[in-house]
């Protein structure tokens, strides 16, 4: 689980989460987020695989599915980062 969040009293924005391998696979809820939930523009997060990423649907015991998202709160008025 990788999580970056730009809080409230952070203004210059997020960084960047970057992922790097020969394969990656997120799977059983496993995340990597990017999130603003002020004023701060969220970071951004790059994904890069050699051979194949994967984001495999969740199991039966897992609550949550695997994602890789970057986004905005509700309120905050900074933008959400991209994703490559």
């Amino acid at each position: 689980f990788l999580f970056v969040c730009c809080r409230f009293y952070k203004f210059n924005g997020g960084g960047t989460i970057r992922v790097q391998g020969r394969r990656i696979s997120l799977q059983d809820g496993s995340a990597i987020l990017a999130v603003t939930l002020g004023s701060g523009d969220g970071g951004g997060i790059t994904v890069r695989a050699a051979e194949s990423v994967q984001v495999l649907a969740s199991s039966r015991n897992v609550l949550f599915p695997s994602i890789i998202s970057t986004n905005s709160q509700a309120r905050s008025s900074g933008k959400a980062g991209d994703m490559v």
